[in-house]
């Protein structure tokens, strides 16, 4: 990211999830995802130079599609959470800060919303 950010470039609205230990009707512990604290924050997407795409993997060929979200600076995001951004799900893959603490920018990959990251 090369271009200065301005507040006003936030006017996304995305949701950062973590997994939390929950249990299921049999009483064992399962991983569930839950909203962080102010969880629904702005954000600016931008949709990566790497775009789209097809990897392979065990299962044999799989798309994915790349998208960096910028935000104010926090220190409560890990690459173990997600974002939620108009219905899909986007697993962490990096966080790097951006001017001087001002902003973080995520790095993430598209996912179907149950893989644990």
């Amino acid at each position: 990211m090369s271009k200065r950010i301005h507040i006003g470039q936030l006017k996304d609205r995305i949701t950062i999830e973590e997994t939390t230990p929950t249990q299921n009707a049999y009483g064992e512990e399962v991983n569930s995802w839950a909203t962080i604290t102010d969880g629904v924050v702005y954000a600016r997407v931008e949709w990566a130079n790497t775009g789209s795409g097809e990897i392979y993997s065990k299962q044999g060929i799989a798309s994915y599609e790349a998208v960096n979200f910028v935000v104010r600076h926090r220190t409560d995001i890990t690459p173990k959470m997600r974002i939620l951004y108009k219905s899909k799900y986007y697993n962490i893959k990096n966080i790097k800060e951006v001017e001087f603490n001002k902003y973080l920018e995520i790095v993430t990959a598209a996912s179907d919303g149950n893989d644990w990251g």
